[in-house]
């Protein structure tokens, strides 16, 4: 939207409607496509995209509270189990980087990084 789909030029003139926000941002920004894996339910479920700065650790979408409010549907809908206070300190993130072979996952360091751990 506002934009020169051959330039990537920004064509948005006076009054017009701005472009999506994406335009501001710069290599320091990531956007991490969140999935969730219940072991209760054994449901693995799409949370949706969080963005972030790369200088951000990997656990500041759960002091955000974009995980809790997140899940609350599934939870809700009682398509995965709520969570303890106690769970959220325990969480571990994995990188899903191909699907060809279940060891195309790597697990990361929530207390790291975006940039540290390389997703970006």
């Amino acid at each position: 939207r506002g934009y020169d789909p051959l330039s990537l030029e920004c064509q948005v003139r006076g009054s017009q409607e701005l472009p999506h926000e994406i335009f501001r941002w710069t290599h320091d920004v990531c956007m991490l496509i969140v999935k969730y894996f219940c072991p209760v339910m054994q449901r693995l479920v799409t949370l949706g995209c969080y963005y972030c700065h790369v200088s951000e650790t990997i656990d500041s979408m759960i002091a955000d509270n974009f995980l809790e409010e997140r899940l609350k549907p599934y939870i809700e809908r009682g398509e995965v189990a709520p969570l303890s206070p106690e769970a959220y300190a325990t969480l571990m993130c994995w990188e899903e980087y191909c699907h060809k072979s279940p060891k195309d996952i790597v697990e990361r360091n929530v207390a790291h990084t975006i940039e540290k751990e390389g997703l970006y």
